[in-house]
């Protein structure tokens, strides 16, 4: 992806989300949907048809390419870049 080899140039301390705001993948994009309607671990995993492993995977990488500390921090960044729809 064009978007991935982009932020590859940017040195990490520059890269804000609006920057990674294109890589997100659906995976992740749907986990982030999920999270916005508070739902935990056990039911991303379960909507997805995924591992409750994996569900955590995808979290831990919502919350580093949002630069957000919790859960909720990373909900209000991906309303703010429009990630969650409307």
């Amino acid at each position: 992806m064009a978007s991935e080899s982009y932020c590859a140039l940017i040195p990490r301390a520059l890269i804000t989300p609006a920057h990674l705001a294109v890589s997100l993948s659906m995976n992740l994009a749907n986990s982030a949907v999920l999270m916005s309607s508070a739902a935990d671990v056990e039911r991303i995993a379960s909507e997805l048809k995924i591992s409750v492993n994996t569900a955590r995977g995808y979290i831990q990488n919502i919350l580093e390419k949002l630069g957000a500390h919790s859960r909720l921090e990373a909900v209000v960044r991906a309303t703010e870049l429009g990630l969650l729809g409307a």
